[in-house]
């Protein structure tokens, strides 16, 4: 974190706020019925989280978890016990959705640009995207 991105804590009205930013988004915490040395607490706790997220599952970053499911090229890889959970969690959601949940649209993004006449992804761009995602297992015996 650099100092531009440093949390700041300001008084409004009856409660504080604490801003600061994470995953490119300004965030707000929002503290009632607190002292400022608990208000501070409280914000530098959501904001350390917030970062701890943004600093292992970001696309963006070459030394997350996400990077390396994206490099992995379908080929199963090991993941800890939260990024499991969230991948169990994805599948869930995707198959109570009937699809239209789908964690992979930001890998897929590249592969799925629309066509002029259809409006819609390439059957084959997405195939190749599915194909790069295959090994990723987040149940049973693949987890850790």
């Amino acid at each position: 974190m650099n100092a531009s991105c440093a949390a700041t804590l300001t008084r409004d009205a009856d409660h504080w706020v604490g801003r600061f930013v994470a995953m490119a988004s300004p965030c707000e915490v929002l503290i009632d019925h607190a002292p400022a040395s608990v208000a501070q607490q409280v914000l530098d706790a959501v904001a350390a989280e917030a970062w701890r997220i943004e600093r292992k599952f970001s696309r963006y970053r070459a030394d997350s978890v996400v990077h390396q499911i994206n490099i992995s090229t379908g080929a199963p890889i090991t993941v800890d016990e939260e990024c499991a959970n969230l991948l169990d969690f994805a599948a869930t959601l995707t198959r109570l959705s009937d699809g239209a949940f789908d964690i992979t649209s930001g890998v897929c993004a590249k592969h799925g640009r629309s066509t002029a006449v259809t409006g819609c992804p390439r059957k084959s761009r997405l195939t190749r995207c599915w194909a790069r995602l295959a090994g990723i297992r987040s149940t049973g015996a693949d987890r850790c």
